[in-house]
């Protein structure tokens, strides 16, 4: 192969890496695994940290993360969602939304109840013990 052809082997491969939409900077949610179907058993909080990291990872703007709930979202909470995307207007928003419609809501005194009724047991390891208390105060 000679320098010329290496040369345009290169540019053609830089301009289509350009037209590709899943090369861009700035991703979306079309790979992303996690999804929430608003059931009792699942923890809204643990669905919000997974999409949040990959947010962060694949480079999602703030504005196409507000578009992609549909593909995130199931069942019960697909349809939660049809009836607050017309008002809600960012992604905060949208995480604060989700967050007050299908996170736990205790009473100050449940949560300290729940925070000082355990204590260490024997043998327990001191980082997971404060882990757990740390994660009632979430």
């Amino acid at each position: 192969m000679t320098t010329e052809q290496l040369n345009e082997l290169t540019q053609r491969i830089r301009g289509e890496l350009r037209n590709d939409p899943t090369s861009r900077e700035g991703g979306n949610f079309a790979r992303c695994t996690a999804r929430f179907a608003g059931k009792m058993d699942q923890d809204v909080n643990s669905f919000i940290a997974s999409i949040e990291t990959y947010k962060e990872c694949a480079q999602v703007s703030d504005t196409i993360a507000l578009k992609g709930p549909p593909l995130l979202l199931e069942d019960l909470a697909a349809t939660w969602w049809q009836r607050v995307k017309a008002t809600t207007e960012t992604w905060f928003a949208a995480i604060e939304e989700l967050r007050g419609a299908y996170g736990a809501r205790k009473t100050n005194h449940h949560l300290y109840l729940e925070l000082f009724l355990s204590k260490q047991e024997d043998g327990e390891m001191t980082d997971r013990f404060l882990c757990i208390k740390r994660a009632l105060l979430a």
